[in-house]
């Protein structure tokens, strides 16, 4: 009998290790870390809504709400038709990419949107070179050419251009295509 009863006490104190050692596991079970998106720091924030290229459109245009307008042309970059939805100060467009409708360009329509960096139409091109200057990645490339800045993080693309009195003329995110 005290065998029985000793063997059922070690059974049970190997339960309460088991049952003990799986919760301490589980508290201590790391939270699994949120993957860069593609676009990195090149992130565009409306609304407190924050997207960028390539992230489905679906989710995004439901927190940011209906769009004022919507223009459907015919697509030189993608099979299919680029889809523009237009919000105040701010142009969408949308592809269809594998089956799923992705934001391909992000364009600034006036001078009352900005970029998380700051950037926005009208101010000076060398003050929007040295905000630009002051994202720390080694990723993110940028060129110059005939006035129009591209600064690149995988496939996103950010265009900034300068008009003749160095002011920002135009900005568009767009996503980079494979040729």
């Amino acid at each position: 009998m005290k065998k029985i009863l000793a063997l059922l006490m070690a059974f049970a104190l190997l339960a309460l290790c088991f049952c003990g050692s799986f919760a301490f596991a589980a508290d201590e079970a790391e939270e699994p870390e949120e993957e860069e998106p593609p676009y990195g720091p090149l992130s565009f924030t409306y609304n407190e809504v924050t997207f960028g290229i390539l992230d489905e459109a679906e989710p995004v245009m439901e927190e940011l709400g209906e769009a004022e307008d919507l223009f459907i042309s015919a697509s030189c970059a993608y099979q299919g038709d680029d889809y523009i939805y237009y919000y105040d100060g701010l142009e969408l467009t949308t592809n269809e990419i594998d089956g799923v409708f992705c934001i391909t360009g992000i364009v600034l329509a006036d001078d009352t949107i900005k970029t998380p960096q700051g950037l926005t139409i009208g101010m000076n091109m060398e003050e929007a070179l040295e905000l630009m200057s002051a994202i720390d990645d080694e990723d993110l490339t940028m060129e110059e050419n005939r006035g129009v800045y591209s600064f690149q993080y995988g496939p996103a693309l950010l265009m900034v251009k300068a008009d003749a009195n160095g002011e920002i003329a135009a900005i568009q995110y767009t996503a980079v295509t494979e040729d």
